[in-house]
Formats: structure tokens, sequence, C-alpha cells
């Protein structure tokens, strides 16, 4: 397996000059040792195969299909926990595997490491395929197993006018239709499937296969699942600037959604994820049908199931109004507001001075962080997450009495000052959080007191 990862990542850069824009335009993101074990763990778990009698029936039933294969980091990682979970190796070599990638020196490196296996446990890998080709125009092989496509596919934009704008989502678009109505898909794909409107279609074509769908999400900071991401990037930011989901399709006699938070460690606690079942929640009825929610919680569930029918924060605001919030348009653990418009906020106006207090509340609150963690993309605050927030009856009801504390809160902003040097100069934000409203109850000043978990 390690000697795989160190393959994966040269061949990130098979170009003979090893340059970071031949590997971008490739969209090679190398799989390592730890997230492929990971992957497979994950999967199985899914799909309650968790004892040797259930591993074998299924392993036998299945066509395993590797799009897009590189070094075979999957492909080990595959056979490792078949046998990990009791398969003999007669059972293992009996695999029906189909092995693609667009580099024939991928595919000999991966042919390599299989013939090492077999004589190494004295046995042949009898269904193993092996095709040169891209994998949106090759002709799949004819099998009497139902086929489980899964791997990493490319991370690279396409060309204007093509039907997806990334080349990972063409990957899956043709996974889904030659799944057919018992086949499964299993890939690592950017974060972006789970929310953004380029893939919304997408999105949709996947609810339209009838299955059940999982995903698992992660942030890049301060860890990231490619520890090296873009591996000779010199800019430290950049070179960990993947978040990616583990997007899982597959057949269940009545179809959920389910989604785990966006994943956030450090290297220190990498181990501990990557060794350890997800919590997922079952998202199916929350409500937010135009993408997959990554809940932060499941308070978070329970207030969009309880105001989906609630108007939206748009409500409050005013097109001309006098009165002004400046909020910055990227977050981390708190959401930042400004003092004056620039390109990096939105300006929210509103009629009255009541009103803006009562969204400075809203947004700084413990419930509105949340809720953006859940719907947003871990880094930008969009217009579109602020305005679309929910406001329940009974939030408003505790808002309406709390305005006072707003206006404190600005009145004394300069004690909650945050400043951030950049080329152009400094930047000034206020983070409201230690002095906000503890909405969800988190808090030993929850406003609410010991009822607002309930109430919101």
């Amino acid at each position: 397996m390690h000697k795989v990862e160190d393959a994966e990542q040269a061949l990130s850069y098979i170009s003979p000059c090893g340059s970071e824009a031949a590997r971008k335009k490739l969209g090679s993101y190398y799989t390592p040792a730890d997230v492929s074990l990971f992957f497979w763990a994950e999967f199985l778990a899914l799909n309650g195969l968790e004892d040797s009698k259930h591993i074998a029936d299924f392993w036998g039933r299945h066509h395993f299909i590797e799009p897009s294969a590189g070094a075979g980091a999957l492909v080990l990682a595959l056979l490792k926990k078949g046998g990990e979970l009791g398969l003999s190796l007669h059972q293992l070599a009996a695999t029906e595997l189909t092995i693609i990638d667009i580099n024939q020196a991928a595919l000999d490196f991966v042919q390599e490491q299989l013939s090492w296996l077999e004589k190494r446990w004295s046995i042949f890998f009898s269904n193993i395929r092996y095709v040169c080709s891209d994998f949106l125009d090759c002709t799949l092989p004819i099998s009497p197993r139902v086929p489980l496509f899964f791997g990493n596919p490319p991370f690279v934009t396409n060309p204007r006018g093509s039907d997806w704008k990334n080349l990972f989502a063409d990957f899956l678009d043709r996974s889904l239709r030659q799944s057919g109505p018992e086949g499964l898909c299993h890939f690592i794909l950017p974060v972006s499937i789970a929310f953004s409107r380029d893939y919304a279609r997408l999105r949709e074509k996947i609810r339209e296969t009838g299955k059940s769908v999982a995903i698992s999400s992660f942030d890049n900071i301060p860890d990231t699942l490619f520890p090296s991401g873009k591996p000779k990037h010199t800019n430290t930011n950049k070179a960990n600037s993947q978040r990616c989901s583990i997007l899982t399709v597959f057949p269940e006699n009545t179809p959920r959604v389910l989604a785990t938070r966006m994943h956030r460690w450090s290297k220190n606690e990498r181990q501990k994820l990557l060794s350890s079942p997800p919590r997922y929640h079952d998202v199916t009825d929350c409500g937010l049908n135009e993408q997959f929610l990554r809940p932060e919680n499941e308070l978070i569930i329970h207030y969009l199931n309880n105001s989906r029918n609630d108007p939206r924060f748009h409500t409050l605001l005013s097109d001309k109004g006098p009165y002004s919030l400046f909020v910055a348009s990227v977050a981390r653990n708190f959401i930042g507001f400004r003092e004056c418009s620039s390109s990096s906020v939105h300006h929210l106006r509103f009629d009255t001075e009541k009103a803006a207090y009562s969204a400075l509340l809203i947004l700084s609150s413990d419930l509105f962080l949340d809720y953006w963690r859940s719907v947003g993309d871990g880094f930008h605050v969009t217009k579109t997450n602020i305005m679309e927030f929910p406001l329940h009856s009974k939030l408003m009801k505790l808002i309406g009495t709390k305005t006072s504390k707003g206006k404190g809160m600005w009145e004394k902003r300069m004690d909650f000052a945050k400043t951030k040097r950049h080329p152009g100069g400094m930047t000034v934000s206020y983070d409201f959080s230690p002095s906000a409203l503890s909405l969800l109850g988190r808090r030993s000043h929850c406003l609410a007191g010991n009822g607002c978990r309930a109430s919101l």
C-alpha cells in the first residue's frame, strides 16, 4: 500500500517536465493509503458487510469497475479489506475487476503489483481486465454480475460548452447510467457535488435512480484528505485546497439520504478519523432538495425540519433602507462583520434600526454559524446562504425581545475586533461570537434556558 501511495504521487506528474500546470490539467490527486482503506471500510459498513458470510456473497455477485485507476491504491485497498473480512485467497482470486486508465504506465504499474501478489499468494487473478482508454469512450465488458463503479476520478475543468463544468461529473454521470437498477457507485469527489448549482441536475439524476445516497464530507483545514493536495505548489494554503466528499449510491428497499457533517481535524487526529466509521445523519426529509446537506449536528436538522414553511431572512431586508449591516463574504469559525462596504462583504439594508440589530443577532448566533456550515462550502459565505436562512416564528419572537443586546454589541464592537494583514493593507472584522446569542443551547448563558433546544 505504501509503495502504491508513492507511485500515485509520482503519477500525478507524468509529464516530462513534471510541472504543476500539467498536473492540474490532468486533474491528478493521488489517493493516500489511509484514505484508500477508509474508503472501503466506509462502503462495506454502509452495505452491512461485516462478516465473512455476507462479504463472500457480495464479492461473488459484483463486478468491480475502477474508471481511473492511477497507481491502483483503491484496487489494492479493496483486496486488503476483503482479506481482512475473511475472504479466502481462492475467493480473492475470483474477484471480477475491470481496471481502466488513460495512462498505460499506470496500468503497467498496477499489473506489476497484482502479479507480485499472485506469486506471493500462489494464485491467479483470472477475472481481472486492464483497459487503456478514456473511461468516457471505452466499451465496458459484459458481465452477468452487478456493476460496482468506484474510484477517485480526475478533478479537472471541462472546456466551455461541455455537459458538466468538471470532468469528475462526466465519470459519475456515466457510472450512474451504466450501473442499472441494482448497481452501485462509490467515488471520492470534490465537495461541490453536494451543493453547487453546476451539479444540481446531476444530484437530480442521483435521486432519480431510486437508490439510497450516502455522502461523507471533508474540509481542507487544518488537515485534508490529500495531505499533499497539489504536491509541488509552494503556497501552503493552495497546496491543501481540495475539499472532498465520498459519495455512495446503493440500492435499498426504502431509499434514504444519509450525510455526515463537514469533517474538520488536525493532523494528530487523522489516524483516529480514518480508522473510525463516520456518523451519518438521515437528512431524507430535511427539505433542502436542491443539495445534499452536511448537517453540523442533529439540532440543525431539527430546526430545518420545523421551519421549512417559515419566511426566509431576505424578508427582513429593504432595497434602499437607511440602516446597513456589512457581512464578510468568507468565514471559518465565526461570521465576520465589517465597518463599511467593499468587494469582500455583503451589504444588507434595512428599513428600521430594530431590523438591523435583529439581523446582527441572528447572523452572529451559533444557530446561523452551524446552519452555514451545513449548507455552505466551509469558506465562502454566499448571499444565498444568508438570504435563504429560515426564520422560525419562535426564533423571531425571541430575537424581538433582545434587540437591545444587538445594539449594545455593535456599540462595543471594538472589543470584538480582529485584524488580518494582507498585501493591500489590513482588514478589521468583528467577531461577536463570544457575546452572541446561543440559540442552540450549547452555552450556559443560552437565552432560552433549558428549553431552547426544544423551542428552536
